[in-house]
């Protein structure tokens, strides 16, 4: 794996180091989806060692097992003694460094009673989203907060994307539109709000025959991911298991169930990872959800669903379809109307004609 040099990387490992070595014991790295959390944790730990003047203990939880199998993968290209353990694991013992991944998990049951066994002298949370739905508090000392998904997008790091906006989001609109244009949206991830939904879309393109597995909770998921990653299927659906824990550069499209801030966050992280199997990511959502995706980061084009067709706006988009039609209905009271700049890519002016 190779490891680029990115100065915001080494910006928030600077950052962290300042608060450890200034006595706070538990700091906060809030970083989004694809910047390299991993790798900055594993840089801190290093770190860490050479302030200490030794070698620690450190311990690595996850709450999924694919985050501890991509700590492996990264980890080799570091020379330290990592343990990985499971969020969810019955006993523990004493670490001097503990590295939790996806920490807005933080105030679980399951971690406290480990955080407790292992007392570390030194906490160090990764997070893309550190927020929770149920507004249980954090508890971390400081926050190390130094990019966002708008600036790595602009600075190269993370995809650019286009966004498509359709009337609802349910099982027929979604599979009516994916059905619709399969080359546009190549390897795809659903996100359904329940499990009926799920088997429901997936029954709707078993009928155009097209194999869609449900990803879901208590079953074992290994053999539908591996067949996604090797285009044994291009699509697959599932309620919100997949916001985490698993990465997929080439993954072209997410559908997005309607949904607030976090999940909405952490949907669309999945498809703006960085692949030379693609130019732009789709992001499809409808326009009835509580976030729009346009407050993580500009679309480079927005796609409104009108007329039994998409017709694609620039720039500030609600705004300048406004503008339009605005500037329709002048037209039928035969005036002349001269179009603002914003709407054109050239500096001329361009004039509309009763």
């Amino acid at each position: 794996m190779e490891i680029e040099n990115r100065p915001y990387q080494q910006k928030c490992i600077r950052k962290c180091m300042e608060y450890f070595r200034n006595g706070i014991d538990s700091v906060m790295l809030e970083s989004p989806v694809g910047s390299g959390k991993t790798i900055m944790g594993l840089s801190i730990v290093q770190e860490l060692n050479t302030f200490q003047g030794g070698a620690l203990s450190c311990a690595w939880v996850a709450p999924r097992h694919t985050l501890l199998e991509q700590l492996e993968e990264t980890r080799q290209n570091f020379n330290l003694e990592i343990t990985p353990i499971s969020m969810f694991a019955r006993k523990s013992q004493h670490y001097d460094i503990v590295v939790l991944d996806e920490a807005h998990h933080e105030a679980t049951g399951s971690f406290i009673r480990l955080f407790h066994e292992m007392s570390p002298n030194f906490l160090l949370g990764l997070s893309a989203t550190p927020l929770r739905t149920d507004r249980m508090k954090l508890a971390f000392k400081e926050t190390v907060n130094v990019c966002s998904i708008r600036s790595l997008i602009l600075d190269g790091y993370l995809s650019p994307f286009q966004l498509y906006n359709i009337e609802k989001m349910d099982t027929d609109n979604a599979a009516f539109h994916y059905l619709r244009d399969l080359q546009q949206w190549g390897k795809t991830i659903v996100f359904m709000p329940t499990l009926k939904e799920c088997a429901e879309f997936q029954n709707l393109l078993r009928k155009a025959g097209i194999d869609c597995p449900v990803v879901q909770g208590g079953q074992n998921n290994d053999g539908i991911l591996e067949g996604f990653r090797k285009d044994q299927y291009q699509i697959i659906v599932n309620c919100h298991l997949l916001t985490e824990g698993f990465d997929l550069p080439e993954l072209k499209t997410v559908f997005l169930k309607d949904a607030t801030r976090l999940p909405t966050i952490q949907m669309a992280g999945r498809v703006l990872r960085k692949s030379p199997l693609k130019t732009l990511a789709n992001i499809v959502q409808s326009k009835e959800s509580k976030y729009p995706v346009q407050r993580i980061a500009e679309p480079q084009t927005i796609w409104l669903w009108r007329n039994q067709e998409f017709q694609a706006v620039s720039g500030r988009n609600d705004k300048v379809m406004k503008t339009v039609m605005h500037m329709l209905e002048l037209r039928d009271k035969r005036r002349k109307i001269e179009l603002p700049q914003c709407l054109f890519g050239y500096g001329g002016s361009e004039h509309v004609y009763a």
